[in-house]
């Protein structure tokens, strides 16, 4: 498989995992989170409590979703509840007899949606790496120092702000049944909706995303795992979000 193909795929789902956290964090009444990194006061505009939602009226029915634009519509309007959350995960490759993983941590600040600010951590092979993002702007740490980010990063963040996406990139979807981590449901998601950057050509070959989502009574994410495979390369990844509305420290580097 081309080189290209590998990394269109591995970023396709590093920023899917961030969008659909982006557009329906969240967590399960009752349920305890992954850890997530430490917290501060909270930022403006956040409420340190949740205010809670009625339970909507939805067909949680076991078997295929009739209408998997509504239901994904739905996970995209729950952000409107959303200020902040924590994330936690880890994203695995598998090429030509080689592996690799990418431990990752963050924490999002949405309380003012025209600069949403993001700060992941995130460990590769041993090595440490940081990115803080303000809007549109992004920097980065892997040596000890913050160095301002390229128009590369700057696109990916410009992705996971995309959150809207995610609701028209629904191609079909199943409802498993409820279990203790949430709303189960099996979906695919046509990247190419939910990745503009990626070329037709990449987002063909990926072809429908297939992805496993937990959600909450009120349609926000609890838990996403996804995984593609082209040939030889699989790409996987499993991410949990914790602290809904809970204050959350972004680093200031600039």
């Amino acid at each position: 498989m081309r080189i290209s193909l590998r990394r269109g795929a591995a970023a396709c789902l590093c920023v899917l995992t961030m969008s659909s956290l982006s557009a329906c964090g969240g967590q399960k009444s009752g349920t305890t989170g992954a850890s997530s990194p430490a917290v501060s006061a909270p930022a403006s505009g956040v409420s340190a409590t949740p205010t809670p939602s009625p339970t909507p009226s939805y067909p949680f029915t076991v078997g295929p979703v009739a209408d998997a634009k509504n239901l994904g519509t739905r996970m995209a309007a729950a952000l409107k509840t959303v200020k902040s959350y924590s994330t936690v995960g880890e994203m695995k490759l598998t090429a030509e007899k080689t592996s690799a993983s990418v431990k990752f941590s963050g924490d999002v600040d949405q309380s003012d949606p025209a600069v949403p600010k993001t700060h992941v951590k995130m460990v590769a092979a041993g090595k440490a790496m940081e990115i803080v993002s303000v809007g549109p702007k992004v920097w980065v740490k892997n040596d000890g120092s913050w160095v301002e980010g390229g128009s590369q990063q700057a696109d990916q963040v410009d992705q996971t702000q995309a959150l809207a996406k995610w609701g028209d990139a629904v191609v079909s979807a199943k409802y498993v049944g409820e279990d203790a981590t949430g709303h189960h449901f099996e979906v695919t998601a046509d990247p190419k909706k939910m990745l503009s950057t990626l070329d037709a050509d990449t987002a063909a070959k990926i072809g429908p995303v297939p992805a496993d989502y937990w959600l909450d009574d009120e349609f926000r994410l609890v838990k996403v795992a996804m995984k593609i495979t082209e040939g030889g390369t699989s790409i996987s990844s499993i991410t949990t979000v914790s602290g809904i509305n809970q204050p959350v420290t972004i680093p200031k580097v600039a």
